[in-house]
């Protein structure tokens, strides 16, 4: 049976689900790799496990070396090194191998029951061994996170496949979608693409030229600005996004591209490319402003557009701004959470 109770992780409240049935003689690793860079795949890792750990499972991570959790994520859960797990781990035990770490020292020899988890298709044939595949190598089934990565895992794997779905941190998510905002646009800063160039550009040389300075100071700061989320926590980037009007997303090759249903559950209208995994969401016009990959040009025409004629499009905005909130409440931690505890219930009945 499963039971709800209410605890307190990170910064916010949430609800956890216990399953009772769980089996406790079988111990869940998740290898991770070590990196210095922000990523919220990689604190969706460390957050399965911190889900699962504070369900009563006995659960941790697995990496090279720095053995902590980035600061950020502010969550306490096991880590040990590759030798720790090399010398404790049984055939009983399951390990959950991110798709990039195909690499792995002893994958193949291991003998336990091996999961893929797959959060990005791009990087799943990336470290594989020579001679080797997925089967070769072990597993017997594949954690995926979009509907796009099924018939992927079907023609390419060959694994039975369960979907656990990504998700947007609880602080993104705005008390009030339609308070006022400032006028101003947020991008992610990508130096080496040259869309970013081509586009912050033609955006900032457009308000320089259509900005009026008299009126910033006569009605109160309706001048348009764009603001580059660079040095920024994730906690502040969730800030200027509710207080911010549009955001613009150049990734093209993303499994979620969270930072589109970020903006969604804060209120702030997105531009951005279709995409690959993002066009199992993404309605053109309805829930984002859309472009084919790559068509920067129209995009920027587009912003400058809606600058141009904001307050008649106001009604059209608000529209947009409720579609996006409900596109990105398909998208919340607890729905995960209870997907994972489900999964891992299952499968330890079904291998015990």
């Amino acid at each position: 049976y499963r039971h709800f109770r209410r605890i307190r992780s990170c910064t916010q409240e949430v609800s956890f689900i216990t399953i009772s049935s769980a089996n406790t003689t079988m111990k869940i690793y998740y290898l991770v790799p070590v990196t210095d860079r922000p990523s919220w795949g990689m604190g969706i890792i460390y957050d399965h496990v911190a889900m699962l750990y504070q369900s009563g499972y006995d659960v941790s991570i697995i990496k090279e070396k720095d053995l902590y959790v980035p600061d950020w994520l502010k969550i306490k859960i096991p880590i040990h090194d590759y030798e720790f797990f090399k010398n404790e781990y049984s055939e009983d035990d399951i390990l959950v191998v991110p798709e990039a770490m195909m690499n792995f020292p002893w994958l193949k020899k291991l003998r336990c029951h091996k999961i893929l988890f797959i959060q990005n298709v791009a990087y799943m044939f990336e470290q594989m061994p020579k001679n080797e595949d997925h089967i070769s190598l072990g597993f017997e089934h594949v954690i995926i996170i979009m509907p796009h990565m099924e018939s992927i895992v079907e023609k390419h794997i060959n694994l039975p496949y369960t979907t656990i779905i990504p998700y947007v941190a609880d602080y993104f998510f705005a008390d009030d979608i339609s308070v006022k905002r400032k006028r101003q646009i947020l991008i992610y800063p990508k130096f080496h693409q040259i869309d970013y160039s081509i586009v912050k550009y033609l955006i900032t040389r457009h308000i320089e030229r259509t900005n009026k300075p008299w009126i910033k100071n006569i009605l109160n700061n309706e001048n348009w600005s764009i603001k580059e989320l660079k040095n920024l926590s994730h906690t502040e980037v969730a800030e200027e996004m509710k207080n911010s009007t549009f955001l613009i997303s150049l990734n093209a090759f993303e499994a979620l591209n969270t930072s589109v249903t970020e903006a969604m559950a804060a209120g702030c209208i997105v531009f951005c490319y279709e995409g690959f995994g993002p066009r199992d969401f993404l309605r053109r016009g309805e829930n984002a402003i859309v472009f084919n990959n790559n068509e920067a040009y129209s995009l920027v025409e587009s912003v400058c557009d809606w600058m141009d004629h904001f307050t008649e499009r106001e009604e059209s905005y608000w529209k947009m701004q409720e579609e996006g909130l409900t596109t990105a409440n398909k998208y919340k931690r607890n729905i995960a959470q209870k997907q994972l505890l489900q999964f891992f219930a299952d499968y330890s009945k079904i291998n015990s």
